[in-house]
């Protein structure tokens, strides 16, 4: 069967001769790539984004297969990662958005990779808007493609969970199985679909263990009898007993130590770290094909370009593979292996992991000989050879020579980079020693970064002392291996003393074989940041206060109208009913002109008090609309004689033009409110009018099923009135004259309380005018059609 993990290490002499073809490799193409890059078009930028943290085995093996894809190739990787699993906020996400997108400002990426469901929905709630119209390429775990998300091509992820339940069952042959998982989403609905699939199996016991936390799941599984015969599925687990993240993997190998039952899983890093094995999905395949996809979405055929976006579906295919030491560990026989299984780990004989070495020591031996056969024979041919191979000594030397100095260059780009970026970078070994200190750390805190690598409690002893314990404890955590990624804001004291704000992001670093190498940490200066944001809360709480203010005054002179117009409507009513009974019954003219006078102001009075009562009831929303059957005629007419007559009396034209039936139409609606509103308008037509004429205009359409439309357009050849008049007439007490030498008089209540009803009864009101022709104020107002 084939073997995941290839033989030991190859000899010292080949390694060296595969690292003297590799540098004349390096070396030609960087000679043929200088003479051709003037012809060569940008490479193809791609932006990629990574769900999680580099660390995770599954994470780091995609991120090999797209590099390994990648080499070769004009292509530019972009790696984001966005670290979902521990660092998933709205605002960290925002902040993210805006430093990527800052880097495309000058060219937009060519097409985008989301390595998982996480990044395709942080792609689409932050960069679609801005990135529109660049393709897409996700790979999916069976969570369906997201309804709002147009992706170019989709790499679905296969998870093969019944054959690896029907390998396993005939295998084993048992009588319980337990699935493993956590409370996470992705994971419940694996162990569902898994319980799915053995609950039409008889005789066989399923147990779930889906607690939260990895101590529960542990005891359980160490916990059960060597004679039972059992087999447990792994569906994931997110997190560990204080429900911090943690790496599936990680979680995997530690219920895997002390499990008495053998583990099966579906995915590839998961072999190797206590699972016996199963059909898993290789995550350096995956990787591949999404880097594949997205050189064909970035550069379709021209063919395929012109035709309708139809996103490509493409699997990641599932290998059989085994942990060949969890197979010893069970007493499980290779030989009862499917013929395609891919054993790993296996322990090899000496001649099958040294036989490179063996034959290279044979054929060693061999060309000894023939070279001193050879001197025996020709000393010159052994001349020629030795100087031949000095010479070549020679340029080997001359090329590690300039890989070395390569290398040097490398570091100093590195670390020239670290030293001037704005932001205070430090690095702590696993002991908590300070290996490296930026020199930003001059700028921020004004004291030298040698001074932090001499001293490793100044940086605490710098801390605001309400601030130090939980710096403190984070700084104890940086010296434990689990540590994990950190964020939060504190203040320090400058050297001059005075205060500032820091933003400290921490996370551990890994080697590649997963060794602790310490922590590394970035400070940001964020005191103008805080400072504004005091100063922000600090105005809303004015603002707020202010508003509190307002809104009672509104209230109590709301309150105080209210109760005045009413107090004022009654004495009135009494003066209008004696003045009217006196002018009737008096017979001398002076007398009766007098209480004419009396009684025109009396009613003036009167409808100012129910102005008033009509605007405190619309602007507390206490007017109440009536809803009656009448004929529009009804209401209409009265009004519109009214206006007539007060033409007439200004020797004014006054005109009205109806649809055919208009008046005779039966409607449900206020009527009263209706004649209200137009009197106000007909009526400040006729007063501000002294030339010419006034016309009235009213239509009637439907409006649905049950309902008509009026409108209603008052046009006079009045004085007209400028826009800056116009933006404030139909506030309550403005008039369009507002001097106390006024020719007209009125509270400039009309039009405000008019506008407030016609929105009331669902219509709106409006005016068209210009200095010196005329004015055209209409409006609209919805009615039920009557049965």
């Amino acid at each position: 069967m084939p073997s995941h993990r290839p033989g030991p290490a190859l000899t010292r002499r080949h390694w060296r001769a595969q690292l003297a073809a590799w540098l004349l490799a390096s070396l030609a193409w960087t000679l043929s790539a200088g003479a051709a890059r003037a012809q060569e078009a940008p490479p193809l930028q791609v932006l990629v984004l990574l769900s999680y943290h580099a660390q995770l085995p599954w994470t780091r093996a995609v991120l090999n297969g797209l590099l390994d894809e990648a080499a070769g190739q004009p292509v530019s990787l972009d790696l984001q990662l966005l670290d979902q699993q521990r660092a998933d906020s709205p605002a960290l996400n925002a902040d993210r958005a805006r430093l990527i997108l800052a880097r495309y400002q000058a060219r937009r990426p060519d097409v985008i990779i989301a390595e998982s469901l996480p990044a395709v929905q942080f792609q689409q709630r932050h960069l679609a808007a801005a990135l529109d119209g660049v393709p897409v390429v996700a790979m999916l775990e069976g969570q369906g493609r997201p309804l709002d998300t147009q992706l170019a091509a989709e790499v679905t992820v296969e998870t093969r969970l019944a054959e690896t339940i029907d390998l396993a069952l005939r295998l084993h042959q048992p009588t319980r199985v337990y699935l493993i998982g956590g409370p996470a989403p992705e994971s419940q609905s694996t162990l569902d679909a898994m319980q799915a699939l053995l609950h039409t199996r008889p005789g066989l016991q399923v147990e779930r263990l889906d607690s939260p936390g990895l101590t529960p799941i542990a005891h359980r599984l160490a916990a059960v009898p060597a004679q039972e015969r059992a087999v447990a599925f792994y569906g994931l687990v997110f997190s560990d007993d204080k429900g911090e993240p943690l790496p599936p993997a990680l979680a995997l190998s530690r219920i895997a130590q002390t499990s008495q039952v053998p583990i099966y899983s579906f995915w590839d890093p998961m072999i190797g770290r206590g699972a016996l094995g199963g059909y898993v999905t290789v995550p350096q395949g995956v990787g591949r094909q999404l880097l594949q996809e997205a050189v064909r979405a970035a550069r379709p055929p021209s063919s395929v370009a012109s035709a309708a976006p139809s996103p490509r579906q493409q699997t990641a295919q599932a290998t059989l593979a085994f942990d060949a030491r969890q197979l010893a560990r069970w007493g499980l026989s290779a030989e009862r292996l499917p013929a395609d299984a891919d054993l790993r780990f296996q322990a090899f004989s000496v001649w099958r992991e040294h036989r490179l070495e063996i034959i290279g020591a044979l054929l060693l031996l061999v060309l000894q000989a023939v070279l001193i056969g050879g001197l025996l024979v020709n000393r010159r041919g052994r001349l020629r050879a030795m100087q031949a191979l000095a010479r070549e000594r020679s340029s080997l030397e001359d090329r590690v020579v300039e890989r070395t100095r390569q290398l040097a260059e490398t570091e100093l780009r590195y670390r020239t980079v670290a030293d001037h970026n704005a932001n205070w970078e430090t690095w702590n070994d696993p002991q908590g020693r300070w290996l490296y200190c930026s020199p930003s750390c001059q700028r921020i805190t004004g004291r030298d970064a040698q001074d932090f690598i001499h001293d490793g409690g100044l940086f605490t002893r710098i801390v605001h002392p309400e601030d130090r314990a939980r710096v403190e404890q984070h700084m104890a955590s940086t010296a434990r291996a689990d540590g994990d990624f950190a964020a939060f804001d504190f203040r320090i004291r400058h050297a001059e003393g005075h205060d500032l704000w820091l933003s400290h992001v921490c996370q551990p670093v890994f080697d590649a074989e997963g060794g602790f190498l310490g922590h590394r940490a970035s400070n940001i200066d964020i005191t103008a940041r805080k400072v504004a944001e005091l100063a922000l809360r600090a105005s809303e709480a004015r603002l707020r206060q202010a508003n509190e203010v307002a809104e009672t005054a509104a209230r109590a002179k709301s309150q105080f109208l209210s109760n005045m117009s009413h107090e004022l409507r009654t004495p009135l009513n009494g003066i209008l009913g004696m003045g009217a009974l006196a002018r009737m019954k008096t017979t001398e003219p002076e007398v009766a002109r007098l209480l004419g006078m009396l009684e025109v102001s009396s009613k003036r009075l009167a409808d100012l008090i129910a102005s008033l009562l009509d605007a405190t009831a619309l602007q507390n929303d206490q007017l109440t609309l009536d809803r009656r059957r009448f004929r529009l005629g009804e209401v209409l007419s009265d009004v519109l004689e009214q206006a007539a007559a007060a033409a007439a009396d200004k020797h004014l034209s006054f005109s009205v033009d109806t649809d055919a039936g208009l008046l005779d139409t039966p409607v449900v609606g206020d009527g009263p409110r209706l004649a209200q509103v137009l009197g106000n308008l007909a009526g400040n037509a006729v007063k501000f009018t002294d030339q010419g004429g006034v016309s009235v205009r009213l239509g009637l359409r439907d409006d649905g099923p049950a309902a008509l439309q009026l409108r209603c357009d008052v046009v006079d050849s009045g004085p007209g009135i400028d826009e800056a008049t116009q933006r404030r007439l139909f506030v309550a007490f403005v008039q369009a004259d507002g001097s106390s030498t006024r020719p007209h008089q009125g509270a400039g209540l009309g039009l405000a309380v008019s506008k407030r009803l016609v929105e009331a009864m669902g219509g709106r009101m409006g005016l068209d005018s210009r200095p010196g022709q005329g004015s055209t104020f209409w409006f609209t107002v919805r009615l039920t059609r009557a049965g």
